[in-house]
């Protein structure tokens, strides 16, 4: 029991260390035709303090998703350019990971 709380208690002192590491979330779409998982395609940082996600599906259908953090967004992943874009053709959003 107390390795448990000691686990636990560790895990949240590593959540609130003040650099994370995230990728653009999965996201899945749904309406009357169906369902569909819109594929990672791009990222961008603007401002320094946005994460912006772009995933593309069928037809015109996309979804972005924008994170505004309260510190500096910085690149991690490989696939980051000078211009702070970063663009995959594989769907694979760990080449676009940023630090917080």
């Amino acid at each position: 029991m107390k390795l448990k709380v000691l686990a636990g208690a560790l895990a949240c002192l590593a959540m609130l260390s003040t650099a994370h590491a995230l990728e653009c979330p999965k996201v899945s779409v749904t309406d009357s035709g169906g369902a569909e998982d819109p594929v990672f395609t791009a990222a961008r940082i603007k401002n320094g303090n946005k994460f912006i996600c772009q995933n593309d599906g069928k037809g015109s259908l996309g979804v972005t998703t924008v994170l505004e953090s309260s510190t500096p967004i910085t690149p991690t992943g490989s696939g980051w350019d000078k211009n702070l874009e970063c663009a995959v053709t594989d769907g694979d959003a760990s080449k676009c990971s940023v630090k917080l």
